[in-house]
């Protein structure tokens, strides 16, 4: 007689040796390996990275400004485009984006900066005024970059309008006394207030020194002395507008109408001490050697006078 066969048969387990696999059971002991994809910005793809400088994203933005700085040898035809795109994120909200651009525009050649000089200055100037305490404190850093790469074109283009926006963005009252508005500047850069004023007492100085040191001597001994007469002028005098200083002497005629104010201010800082108070010192004391500054009892008529010369 035949042994019946069970249709649920209980398997005995022995000693030493693994349970048996059922035989719907799924085998893991495959292995996992990574997949990386690389960026499908392949070679020099300029308009797509303009495209990413404005991507809502604050890391993208800052990546998107590496990669043009990058590549931007590759398009020195499209250097225009390429600063009105980047020129907008030196009001940025994001700081690291704001360093970036620093890092981007100190690393463009100098002819670069000159010839879109005015469209930079038109967004630094924007930044020292703008209602972001982080933003205005970080827009000399900007500043510095022309005064190194281009000091000459600098100054004759934005000296004026530069010192002029000094005053809102340091507190200070072109009218009178600029110690209650100084406070209330400090008071909302919060944290960043001494590093920040220190930098902005630092870069006026260099402006300052900039604009009013003398023009190196010119030698046109291939032109007749009349030449110029005849010559185009360099100056459009129908520009609206213009605040061009095409010479120290017409800088330093610039600054003698901010003197009153500039001088309250400064001393004012000076009192604080501090890096901040040497800083301020060494405008007071560069001013003092450049000038010869006349003081009255009523300051209103103190006045500068340039310097006799041997």
């Amino acid at each position: 007689m035949a042994k019946k066969v069970k249709d649920f048969e209980k398997q005995k387990l022995k000693v030493g040796k693994s349970k048996p696999l059922k035989s719907n059971a799924t085998s893991t002991s495959f292995g996992t390996k990574s997949l990386v994809i690389q960026s499908q910005n392949k070679g020099h793809d300029l308009s797509s990275f303009l495209a990413l400088a404005r991507h809502y994203h604050a890391p993208t933005r800052r990546q998107a400004v590496g990669n043009i700085s990058g590549i931007i040898h590759l398009h020195e035809q499209e250097i225009g485009e390429i600063l009105e795109t980047v020129c907008p994120l030196i009001l940025d909200e994001d700081h690291q984006v704001r360093i970036a651009v620093a890092g981007f525009l100190g690393n463009l050649p100098a002819a670069s900066l000159q010839s879109h000089i005015k469209l930079i200055l038109v967004h630094i100037h924007a930044s020292m005024t703008h209602i972001t305490p982080a933003i205005r404190a970080d827009s000399t850093q900007f500043l510095q970059v022309l005064m190194k790469h281009c000091p000459e074109q600098f100054v004759r283009v934005g000296f004026t309008s530069t010192l002029a926006l000094y005053f809102p963005l340091l507190g200070w009252n072109l009218q009178g006394n600029s110690q209650s508005s100084s406070v209330s500047s400090t008071l909302a850069l919060g944290k960043l207030a001494s590093k920040a004023r220190t930098l902005h007492i630092n870069t006026l100085n260099k402006l300052i020194q900039l604009g009013t040191a003398s023009d190196e001597a010119q030698v046109d001994i291939l032109f007749h002395l009349d030449s110029e007469k005849f010559m185009i002028p360099t100056i459009n005098p129908f520009e609206e507008g213009s605040q061009i200083t095409e010479d120290s002497e017409a800088r330093k005629e610039a600054l003698r109408i901010y003197y009153k104010p500039l001088i309250n201010g400064l001393e004012i800082v000076q009192k604080e001490g501090g890096e901040i108070g040497r800083a301020s010192s060494k405008i007071l004391t560069y001013l003092q050697a450049e000038f010869d500054i006349k003081h009255t009892n009523n300051m209103n008529s103190a006045v500068i006078r340039p310097k006799e010369t041997a």
